[in-house]
């Protein structure tokens, strides 16, 4: 997920309000370890990644730049976009199926693998940046935008149809575990939830949780009943400031806030319903409680400012700096 400042609602939920400091822990990779398989450069800035399958795997950027692995990592190649807008978000469907969004209402697809990319510009409305998307599979997807947009697609995107989000903040994350039920989330502490594939939206502001320094929802992940939503308090004036997970465990009913130790995380994935990863200011962090406490995986080298991080199973992950270092999971 893309390092933003806030852009510009209101329904109460019941809430159950917790907050835990996670300390730094112990190690977290008792089962893997992680590797660096690209090192940054000063070709410009990164912000997502996203894997189909053990091998095929993209990463895009800044000034158009869209980077594509056929070996699980191992190597790297620039794939040429044909554009210059700066690409934000990145979904593997298949092999094959590749979304991308960016700035500019920007919009591309690749059907054969990423060597050619089709473009287009959903809503016609320039100052819109797409931030997240979600397909289900090569044809049925959803994206979001800065202006609290959320369009729909059934044909890999030839037409779009848009969907009240019932909030006027930007959208910054997407997911869809089902083609019935989805989650979003939006900055300043919203996140909207539908069981209809996206005919409708209830929008749940979670502004009586303590959560320290936290503005800002910048990332969420779902499985079943369960939520986890990234945030960022990187806003704030505070040297100490730090994010944390806003999570809940009954299907939005409830929620509460853990604390990490990192100032700003940007992306979620977890492999089960303990085990999970973060894409964090300082680091990768990781847990295997769902996410009550973090701790930080040890890296190889001296990275920070993790953007996105993914998993396509529990033995095989990849994480990206805002400088466009890669680093490789490998579990055991």
């Amino acid at each position: 997920m893309r390092l933003f400042a806030p852009y510009l609602i209101a329904v109460t939920v019941s809430l159950t309000l917790a907050c835990s400091d996670s300390g730094t822990g112990p190690p977290a990779d008792s089962q893997g370890t992680w590797r660096l398989v690209r090192a940054s450069n000063a070709e410009g800035y990164y912000h997502a990644i996203s894997f189909a399958d053990a091998h095929s795997g993209w990463a895009v950027g800044d000034t158009g730049r869209i980077l594509h692995t056929t070996d699980g990592g191992e190597t790297w190649i620039v794939q040429p976009s044909g554009i210059s807008a700066s690409l934000t978000c990145v979904r593997a469907a298949s092999p094959s199926s590749v979304w991308i969004g960016g700035d500019d209402n920007t919009f591309g697809l690749s059907t054969d693998g990423g060597a050619t990319w089709a473009w287009q510009h959903p809503t016609g409305e320039s100052r819109k940046t797409i931030l997240s998307l979600a397909s289900l599979n090569e044809r049925e997807g959803w994206i979001v935008d800065n202006f609290s947009g959320i369009l729909r697609t059934s044909d890999a995107g030839l037409s779009w149809t848009a969907q009240a989000s019932g909030t006027q903040w930007a959208i910054t994350g997407v997911h869809f575990p089902s083609g019935l039920e989805g989650w979003a989330a939006a900055t300043n502490r919203v996140v909207i939830h539908t069981t209809d594939g996206g005919v409708s939206w209830r929008v749940q502001t979670l502004d009586s949780i303590r959560y320290g320094y936290t503005e800002i929802f910048t990332g969420i992940f779902s499985r079943g009943n369960l939520i986890w939503v990234a945030t960022n308090a990187g806003a704030s004036s505070a040297l100490n400031a730090k994010g944390g997970i806003v999570s809940s465990t009954d299907g939005g009913n409830s929620w509460q806030f853990w604390l990490t130790s990192d100032r700003s995380l940007q992306s979620l994935a977890f492999v089960d319903d303990l085990e999970g990863w973060g894409a964090g200011w300082s680091g990768i962090l990781h847990t295997t409680d769902g996410g009550h406490t973090w701790s930080y995986a040890p890296l190889p080298a001296n990275d920070h400012l993790f953007v996105s991080v993914v998993f396509v199973n529990r033995t095989h992950g990849w994480a990206i700096t805002f400088g466009g270092a890669i680093y490789r999971y490998q579990g055991s």
